[in-house]
């Protein structure tokens, strides 16, 4: 499942939470200026960054969302950006009962479900005397059983993607950078892996940035988005150990790959031709065989997320400069419709993430 990229929300951008943190040029400045997330990419590439912070409450009370509506398919967890402010929200798969998972002055980002979609794992950041503040926490979807398992350890750092392993666990890339100017070789991206209380903590080497990440649904493998400041952005898939990195895409373009949940295909977001702004959401073999195009529109699409039971894909949506929602379409390409879009969610919407039904 991806997360990752909003899972980017209204920021596809997503990795700032700190002013003095370097510029990340993940989704270029036309894409910056339409998203204010991190999605897509979840979840992206921007040329611009935006202050992803106020002082928000950490204490904030949670509220009950509904309940699921599919057999097979839960809700559908994602990220709403009101300028600054972030939060998170559900839905049901086939329309109605939008529900914001907390409430109060939160700034909660990169939702992603356990795999028995009985928990949620996400990233809050708020603002203290001290400067920046995040944590990872954990919870049920009702907001019960809050608790904050990781904290930073550095004040040049913050989670960028937050994934829930099939085994149980919870990966997160840690953005890193220096103190004083920064440049693009500058950032360092890593890989860790927990235990959903905290504990257990190990790095997973390799040998370039990583960005967005996807588990293979054994668990054995994982796909992520590379970034090369010579090449741009391509998918590769490595062990779960870090080793043995094959390349999916050459193209310079593609980001966000999301697992179906037989584990035969790979979800992702690129673009064709010269205009970065206009991405399309595609499907290609685990391989990297049979790529094959899903959408077709001027607007950008990205972070795509599976349905559990593979038979649709959810992904964000912005298009004429403000305009932003979530889209579910059957994995051949039919039956696509509209979700929920800004101005039912109250603001720019992105970065779905799909609760597993046991």
């Amino acid at each position: 499942m991806n997360r990752t990229a909003f899972r980017e929300t209204a920021d596809v951008d997503r990795s700032r939470v700190d002013p003095a943190a370097p510029r990340d040029p993940r989704l270029g400045k036309r894409l910056a200026r339409s998203i204010v997330l991190t999605f897509v990419v979840i979840a992206g590439v921007t040329g611009g960054t935006v202050a992803l912070y106020r002082v928000f409450r950490p204490d904030a009370a949670p509220r009950v969302p509904s309940s699921p509506a599919l057999a097979g398919n839960g809700r559908i967890a994602f990220q709403v950006s009101r300028g600054s402010e972030f939060s998170i929200a559900a839905i049901d798969p086939a329309g109605g009962n939008h529900d914001p998972m907390f409430s109060g002055e939160v700034s909660d980002r990169d939702v992603a479900w356990s795999p028995d979609g009985e928990r949620i794992a996400f990233w809050r950041s708020s603002v203290t005397d001290e400067g920046v503040d995040w944590g990872i926490y954990v919870s049920a979807p009702d907001g019960s059983g809050l608790t904050r398992i990781r904290s930073a350890t550095g004040p040049r750092q913050n989670p960028y993607a937050i994934e829930w392993s099939p085994d149980g666990r919870i990966g997160f890339v840690l953005l890193e950078w220096p103190e004083g100017p920064v440049s693009d070789g500058d950032r360092v991206y890593r890989l860790f892996v927990m235990n959903p209380d905290g504990s257990g903590l190990e790095e997973i080497p390799t040998e370039s940035q990583l960005l967005h990440f996807s588990w293979s649904p054994d668990g054995s493998r994982i796909a992520y988005t590379r970034q090369d400041p010579r090449f741009g952005y391509d998918i590769y898939v490595i062990d779960s150990d870090g080793t043995n990195a094959t390349r999916l895409t050459d193209d310079g373009r593609s980001i966000h790959p999301d697992w179906s949940a037989d584990g035969s295909r790979i979800a992702f977001s690129s673009f064709e031709g010269s205009d970065e702004a206009s991405r399309d959401i595609y499907v290609m073999d685990a391989d990297g065989s049979n790529r094959r195009r899903m959408t077709t529109t001027a607007a950008t699409e990205f972070a795509p997320e599976w349905s559990p039971d593979g038979t649709m894909i959810a992904f964000g949506r912005l298009e004429g400069g403000t305009g932003c929602s979530i889209v579910v379409v059957a994995v051949d390409g039919s039956s696509e419709r509209m979700l929920i879009d800004r101005q039912t969610a109250g603001g720019c919407v992105g970065s779905p993430a799909w609760q597993p039904l046991p």
